[in-house]
């Protein structure tokens, strides 16, 4: 199927935020790129800094976990499990939130 689709488009700077969805099997890694040296609050300004981003999470979780991959474009292959998965933070519009 084609999956979800926004209520909103995004507004560059007009105060987009965070859905924070739990359990989930990560996006497919096409369009992400990872930054091993930040945590998650430092992952989520980069990623509202950069208008293409789409969504972000802990690249590595164990032990409270570091490190940042972020998405841009459209997310692929979202799943949510029943046990087990990461935290995956959706970037939505202001009013959505």
């Amino acid at each position: 199927s084609d999956g979800c689709v926004r209520k909103t488009v995004l507004s560059c700077g007009g105060g987009d935020g965070f859905v924070r969805l739990k359990k989930m099997k990560l996006p497919d890694t096409t369009t992400a790129s990872v930054d091993r040296g930040i945590g998650v609050k430092e992952c989520e300004q980069k990623c509202l800094k950069d208008c293409n981003c789409t969504a972000f999470a802990n690249t590595d979780i164990r032990g409270g976990g570091s490190g940042c991959v972020t998405w841009t474009g459209e997310l692929f292959d979202i799943r949510n499990y029943a046990k087990g998965g990461q935290d995956l933070y959706v970037r939505l519009a202001a009013t959505d939130i």
